[in-house]
């Protein structure tokens, strides 16, 4: 099931938008989605907290309360899942806040109806693919399969990968003689993780902030940058950010 979340102040605009969804399930039988509309971006908010998580948020920027931009930190920081973020607003002033949330679109009012179902049309791709994508992981008790946009990121504990996942939970990775770039199999190669550190590797996704010494991330917490790798994690998390908003930047 493809669920999708609507928030936006203004009635009218609500009403209108919902019916471009209406228009786009119509179109799109085997999508089977299901759609939450609102009117304030708490009661999004309080759902997440209780557990329910959207596969793509459709939001306004400035309402009373919490704004857009507020709710999608929040899920960035809060949520085990990935969900997409496409914004609709009135002003081009807040695209820079908005892709700082990894925002998948950023949509000028009045919405028109071939660029919502475009952002639809790829936030169904993203989702697919996402809940597709799975990475068997090596432990003491058997082969673990993970989904790896849950990994947050990999530590070397003792010759052992502890596996940190974006819901709390640590999965460790049976002893390996060589290193951990050895120990941690297709993620090595995987678009969206970095080895900042030699005891480190990361999912972008996750990460909030690059410094030159250290990775900021959504959680608050800070992963070394080496020396060494520094350059090299520059040019992937710039890489990795024009990879995941250029289509987004088009819609501005």
């Amino acid at each position: 099931m493809f669920t999708i979340a609507l928030c936006d102040d203004d009635p009218t605009a609500l009403a209108q938008t919902l019916e471009m969804v209406q228009h786009w399930k119509d179109a799109n039988p085997q999508a089977a989605a299901l759609v939450e509309s609102c009117d304030k971006m708490d009661h999004l908010q309080d759902m997440a907290v209780h557990g329910t998580v959207f596969d793509v948020y459709l939001l306004d920027i400035l309402t009373p309360g919490m704004s857009g931009i507020e709710l999608g930190q929040f899920l960035r920081q809060n949520t085990a899942e990935a969900p997409c973020i496409i914004y609709a607003t009135s002003s081009k002033d807040f695209a820079l806040e908005a892709f700082a949330n990894r925002a998948l679109h950023y949509l000028l009012k009045p919405i028109q109806e071939p660029e919502l179902f475009e952002a639809l049309d790829r936030a169904l791709r993203l989702t697919e693919l996402h809940q597709q994508e799975v990475v068997p992981l090596n432990t003491p008790d058997g082969i673990v399969v993970v989904n790896p946009n849950q990994i947050v990121y990999i530590e070397n504990v003792r010759r052992s990968p502890q596996y940190h996942l974006a819901d709390g939970e640590t999965i460790k990775g049976t002893v390996n003689r060589g290193t951990l770039e050895s120990a941690i199999g297709p993620l090595r190669s995987h678009p969206d993780f970095i080895c900042p550190h030699q005891s480190f590797w990361v999912n972008m996704r996750f990460v909030r902030r690059l410094h030159t010494e250290e990775l900021l991330m959504d959680d608050g917490l800070t992963i070394p940058v080496s020396r060494t790798r520094a350059p090299e994690v520059k040019r992937l998390y710039l890489k990795f950010l024009t990879r995941t908003e250029n289509q987004a930047v088009a819609h501005v």
